[in-house]
């Protein structure tokens, strides 16, 4: 006999930040946050990353490529599923600025949100070529093994096509080594450029106002990146 399904899983809705297309979700089940807690106590930031943009794509309703989906839409849909999974808060240790003793600090993760205006900027890098930008996706990024992010990956990974006078080549089924290849050939001067177009690029992050429970001092924090709303 074929044991029963003991709950009907519900659905809700949620809004894409970057492009907002609503799009419907359920919360991940328990076999899904297994592989997440794996991930999360082997601090293995890349296969980590992998798996909360799988488990994102996999509690979506419909199918969507996770190409995309910009790094801070996966995070921002991550915190909303992980909202409706095991509950609308999450529990922190934060050092106080002062005196460094650990404060509890508690995040509602339904009420955050992403501001993400349209980013369409072109970056001229001679009389003859520039540059189109996006906003990044997770699937073309590139990490050491230490965890930290490659810069010419992320570079590499906000470049949407390279234009002349007379062409415009879109780089998504560009190898990545051939877009790294290139970024990795341009002048400082180019190189730079880029990076002032997309430093500021949205994030996911939580302001955070708390008084110190052993000094008394005011402190002001930012909480970022999907990491820390793990």
């Amino acid at each position: 006999m074929a044991l029963p399904r003991l709950n009907d899983v519900p659905k809700y809705t949620m809004t894409i930040p970057s492009s907002k297309k609503k799009v419907r979700y359920r919360p991940y089940l328990v076999r899904e946050e297994k592989v997440l807690m794996m991930f999360s106590e082997s601090q293995d930031i890349k296969n980590g990353i992998d798996s909360i943009v799988d488990l994102v794509c996999t509690c979506l309703e419909e199918n969507i490529n996770p190409r995309e989906l910009t790094t801070f839409d996966v995070d921002y849909m991550f915190t909303q599923i992980r909202s409706k999974s095991v509950g609308e808060t999450a529990e922190f240790q934060v050092a106080c600025s002062s005196c460094s003793d650990m404060n509890d600090y508690v995040v509602n993760l339904s009420e955050l949100s992403i501001d993400a205006p349209k980013f369409k900027k072109k970056v001229k890098l001679t009389d003859e070529y520039s540059v189109e930008l996006k906003y990044p996706s997770y699937v073309d990024l590139h990490y050491e093994e230490d965890g930290t992010l490659d810069p010419i990956s992320w570079v590499s990974a906000c470049i949407e096509a390279v234009c002349s006078k007379e062409e415009r080549t879109t780089l998504v089924d560009e190898p990545r080594e051939e877009i790294e290849g290139f970024v990795g050939g341009l002048t400082s001067d180019q190189y730079r450029k880029i990076i002032q177009e997309i430093q500021d690029l949205p994030t996911l992050k939580h302001e955070m106002h708390f008084v110190c429970q052993k000094c008394g001092e005011e402190n002001n924090q930012i909480l970022e990146g999907v990491h820390n709303f793990f």
